[in-house]
């Protein structure tokens, strides 16, 4: 079975709530003093538990994959993150201080999609397709959660029910961060 979708996809039930925003993942952080170690395994987001409150910078990489702010490492309140193979040490203490803020999506927020690229598949292949956000999208509190213009990666998956979706692998703000 092959499928096109269209251009504009509406995304009902994606509680990637998102990823970036409540990021529910398993820490493997050393907390040396001042410093984290994080690593991510298997190419997956790990959030390390740490006081970000003063700021974060990469004090140095660890393993052979290039760790880049926004891409592979970030900073929310509740720690430093790291995915795509990222493994550092990180200052604490350094730089800009973390938002004391940030917004949450609720499960089933929806999320307007346009692609950027034709996408015809017939299997789950693991190929990574583009795409941006359509329309702004607003936390629970009413705060810009993913602004419009957002780029986006989506990745088709087999269901339980074995249909393929379109599934939103990742967002990535303006500031190039990716959740």
């Amino acid at each position: 079975m092959s499928f096109r979708l269209p251009k504009t996809i509406k995304f009902l039930r994606y509680s990637l709530a998102i990823a970036a925003l409540t990021l529910p993942f398993s820490a493997l952080a050393q907390d040396r003093g001042d410093t984290v170690r994080c690593s991510s395994r298997d190419g997956r987001r790990i959030l390390c538990q740490a006081d970000t409150s003063r700021g974060v910078s990469l004090l140095r990489q660890l393993g052979n994959v290039r760790c880049e702010e926004g891409s592979t490492w970030g900073v929310i309140d509740r720690g430093v993150w790291v995915d795509r193979g990222c493994e550092a040490e990180f200052q604490l203490g350094e730089r800009r201080p973390v938002r004391e803020r940030v917004t949450r999506l609720d499960p089933g927020t929806g999320i307007t999609i346009r692609t950027t690229e034709s996408i015809n598949s017939n299997r789950s292949d693991g190929l990574v397709y583009t795409g941006i956000v359509d329309q702004d999208v607003r936390g629970d509190d009413g705060r810009l959660a993913i602004p419009r213009g957002a780029t986006v990666e989506l990745t088709v998956r087999v269901a339980r029910d074995r249909d393929l979706i379109l599934d939103l692998e990742s967002v990535t703000a303006p500031s190039h961060i990716r959740y």
